[in-house]
């Protein structure tokens, strides 16, 4: 996918998520900027584990499992699937195959952050993650990032 389609579907997946967190809709151009930078990042390894996963039918993506470095191992960076797909194991698929890809290239570890509560949570538990001590990220008058992590339990 192009990083604009990226852009977008995490645009529409995640704008009422990121509205009740600033109170207001975080513009497009600050998905756009996360996609790039993400794409700037990666490595063979972490784009091997990311997933884009499309519905066959009607070629819409689904769901999103970008993966990135960070303090020297693998991290979960974005990981949503679009709300007309969710319940169907996607988002559990995309970390399996992640999961399974890193260990197999010599990363035993998979770090992803959560928001405390998140009913996410009780997936990434059963898929073996642990948690980590809490953390509260900080926010810079330059403006947020679209992806907060206030107030984020990490999961290793």
């Amino acid at each position: 996918g192009s990083d604009k389609e990226i852009a977008l579907f995490l645009h529409k997946s995640l704008a009422g998520r990121m509205e009740a967190f600033y109170g207001r809709q975080v513009p497009f151009a600050q998905y756009v900027t996360q996609v790039q930078r993400y794409a700037g990042e990666s490595s063979p390894d972490t784009a091997a584990a990311s997933a884009l996963v499309y519905d066959r039918r009607t070629r819409a993506l689904a769901g999103l499992c970008l993966i990135s470095m960070w303090q020297g191992l693998p991290f979960v960076d974005v990981l949503t699937v679009h709300p007309g797909y969710t319940r169907r194991g996607l988002a559990t698929a995309m970390l399996k195959r992640a999961l399974t890809l890193l260990n197999q290239r010599g990363y035993p570890l998979l770090r992803l952050r959560v928001t405390e509560g998140n009913p996410a949570e009780s997936v990434f538990r059963r898929l073996g993650f642990m948690a980590g001590p809490p953390e509260v990220s900080r926010m810079f008058l330059g403006g947020p990032s679209p992806f907060p992590l206030t107030n984020a339990l990490p999961l290793l």
